[in-house]
């Protein structure tokens, strides 16, 4: 649960705790459109960090502490457990100020304590670099890599029910490039990522075994871009992915490594900078080593549609159709399907108030079992000046599961207020 910003994305479907499932598609780290300017992305010289300077580097360091208050922290459907958490959360970027080129560095952690229930005390880090090389005004190269030390929440389908929650290691790398001809732009990227799961100890006596979902994937996708008028963009999109366990079997004799292809059209536009977005739609399928796993195909889908509805308010839609891995039972994977709203409104210059709703439906292939989630948020941020701000936020989670998985409903309240410090 980060904390360091308090209106974290009100609306938007959360990511899973492996990060594994979709890897985006290829495309250079890029200056911001100025057009394409939102509540939250516009500058405020009176409020934005200056940093300090070393040489032709520019450094922001933060730190952010809070105080949480869950009245369901092990996301149970009886016997529910509330307890506060306490937060840091401090941060460091290093940016380059160059001309041409780009080099970003980032180090961060998220350390959790609990006042009860010290057992569910976490810390997570990470440490990350990314560039740009400009090769030419129309040719660039980028890349990056990142490790990470994390653990699954609660809430995790795949997390399991052991003394503590699970702690996992991710570590990625990409590499990729652009070149630009007249209207047409084309663009490649090879990614690899690597997870590690630790055991964990079981309720009674024993260990809960996670070596079965160690893997590393591996993904290789190109893009082809046609302008066909200013600010509106075609694009086709292929995507392959190789997943690769590392046991040959997990703990149901099974062999888990697939591999995957995606292939989709769709459009980038832009109305006059007030309204921008992205679609795409195709078909997406992913192919398993087991006989006994069948494959998963069909319709694939998303998009984004920003709307300045004001010069003070932002509203946003998401939407996407993808297969997630999971190491549930028997089943193959599911189909992650999930659509998410914000609103943001800038009430005073320094306070904004933002607010959204989410759902996800999760259609797992291979056993009888759906699980149908919710979320609304609501948050505001008040910027005393550059240096501080204050956050408040309230989500609402609950989870329906049917089949396999009934009785496993939960719903939880969390509220968070947060300080953060910044140079």
């Amino acid at each position: 649960m980060a904390v360091a910003i308090c209106v974290v994305a009100v609306g938007t479907v959360p990511a899973r705790a492996q990060g594994t499932a979709s890897v985006p598609g290829p495309g250079p780290a890029q200056e911001e459109d100025e057009r394409k300017v939102t509540v939250m992305t516009r500058q405020k010289p009176e409020l934005d960090p200056i940093g300090a300077r070393l040489g032709s580097f520019l450094i922001y360091p933060s730190v952010g502490v809070g105080i949480a208050f869950d009245d369901n922290i092990f996301r149970t459907e009886k016997d529910r457990e509330a307890d506060l958490v306490a937060h840091a959360t401090p941060e460091v970027r290093v940016l380059s100020d160059w001309n041409n080129h780009e080099l970003v560095l980032r180090a961060n952690l998220d350390a959790g304590r609990y006042f009860d229930n010290t057992g569910e005390d976490y810390t997570d880090w990470g440490v990350e670099t990314s560039g740009r090389l400009d090769m030419t005004r129309a040719t660039q190269l980028f890349g990056g890599m990142r490790y990470e030390e994390l653990h699954e929440d609660r809430g995790s389908p795949d997390g399991a029910v052991g003394v503590e929650p699970t702690q996992y290691d991710r570590a990625s790398v990409n590499v990729g490039g652009s070149h630009r001809l007249n209207r047409l732009t084309l663009t490649g990227e090879a990614r690899f990522v690597r997870l590690d799961f630790d055991d964990v100890r079981a309720g009674g006596a024993g260990h809960v075994n996670n070596d079965d979902r160690d893997r590393d994937v591996w993904v290789a996708a190109a893009q082809a871009n046609y302008e066909i008028v200013p600010a509106y963009q075609a694009f086709v999109r292929a995507v392959y992915n190789v997943r690769d366990y590392r046991l040959g079997r997990d703990d149901f004799g099974i062999d888990r490594d697939s591999d995957g292809i995606e292939v989709v059209v769709g459009s980038e536009f832009d109305l006059t900078g007030v309204t921008f977005g992205n679609v795409f739609a195709g078909y997406r399928t992913q192919w398993y080593e087991d006989d006994r796993l069948d494959s998963i195909g069909g319709f694939a889908f998303g998009g984004q549609l920003t709307s300045n509805f004001t010069p003070i308010t932002t509203g946003q839609i998401t939407v996407q159709r993808q297969i997630e891995e999971t190491s549930v039972n028997t089943a193959e994977g599911f189909w992650s399907t999930s659509v998410g709203a914000t609103l943001d409104h800038e009430l005073l210059r320094n306070l904004v108030l933002r607010a959204g709703l989410a759902y996800y439906l999760q259609e797992y292939e291979g056993i009888d079992r759906d699980d149908d989630v919710y979320l609304a948020r609501a948050g505001a941020l008040w910027q005393a000046n550059r240096h501080l701000s204050l956050g408040a936020t309230y989500t609402y989670e609950r989870r329906e599961s049917n089949g396999e998985a009934a009785g496993t409903d939960y719903d939880d309240n969390r509220m968070m207020l947060t300080v953060t410090g910044r140079l």
